[in-house]
């Protein structure tokens, strides 16, 4: 009902500015637009019964033509992705501590690689699962990117208890084990189920438990989560790709949900 509305009021004021626009002929173009800048208009110029005739019209295009409606939408998604866009441009060369040299933070690929992919992700995120694979793939075809994981447990609970065993595992040199078993689990992370793949990896419970109560993997996910909200990231996966050159200039490419192997391929050799 808000989209017919809109669009009911976008044409009737069409019909009404050109209705003054007719009115004014005489006039010159330029001195036509000023006068109907400087006089607003409104649906108020038709009567109740025009009103209704015009709302029928915009609904029967609709009906006719649902397309539109994709469209309208499709447009509404690439003006929101701009946004996002250009509000993370403009805070990454500010964030790059945080970013790339935080050592609380696991990585994989080549420590020294020119290229940094940042991903934000949950356990039990289904898409995360669906990026593992292609993350490994970019790792495969490109050895000069280093990812680094930030562990962003918003779906409660069990995916931050499987967040801090992640990020505890790496005092025993098995999270990357870990974190694949983790993202290749089906069905819900049970703190149970966590614990079984741990296990299963070869990690000591007893050890990976002790350390996951140290302040530190809280301190971790903190700011991971504030990290995010910096950027604009408001679910997972999230994507940062960044370089920076020898100038100290910051090369960056932000993606904001799920992508592929090709597409985070392409934003590396942009940043290149």
């Amino acid at each position: 009902m808000k989209l017919l509305s809109t669009l009911t009021l976008l044409i009737t004021c069409s019909f009404a500015a050109n209705g003054f626009a007719e009115n004014n002929s005489e006039k010159p173009p330029e001195a036509v637009h000023a006068a109907m800048l400087a006089t607003p208009v409104t649906s108020s110029v038709f009567d109740a019964s025009q009103k209704i005739a015009i709302e029928k019209i915009v609904h029967d295009y609709l009906l006719a033509h649902p397309e539109i409606l994709m469209e309208v939408g499709q447009a509404l998604e690439l003006k929101q992705q701009a946004s996002v866009q250009a509000k993370a441009a403009k805070v990454i060369p500010a964030l790059l501590k945080e970013l790339l040299n935080d050592s609380a933070s696991p990585s994989a690929g080549n420590p020294k690689g020119a290229v940094s992919i940042v991903e934000f992700f949950d356990y039990q995120c289904p898409h995360c699962k669906v990026m593992a694979k292609e993350i490994d793939g970019v790792l495969a075809s490109d050895h000069n990117v280093r990812v680094i994981y930030k562990e962003l447990p918003i779906f409660g609970a069990d995916s931050e208890f499987a967040a801090k065993a992640a990020l505890a595992s790496q005092r025993q040199g098995k999270f990357l084990v870990f974190h694949n078993a983790l993202l290749n689990a089906q069905g819900r992370l049970s703190n149970q189920t966590v614990l079984d793949i741990a296990k299963s990896v070869g990690l000591d419970l007893n050890t990976l438990q002790a350390n996951m109560n140290l302040p530190e993997y809280n301190t971790e996910l903190k700011n991971s989560a504030l990290l995010a909200n910096k950027l604009g990231i408001t679910g997972t996966p999230g994507f940062v790709v960044v370089s920076v050159k020898k100038d100290g200039k910051v090369k960056s490419v932000f993606i904001p949900g799920q992508t592929n192997k090709e597409q985070l391929l392409q934003a590396v050799h942009t940043v290149q």
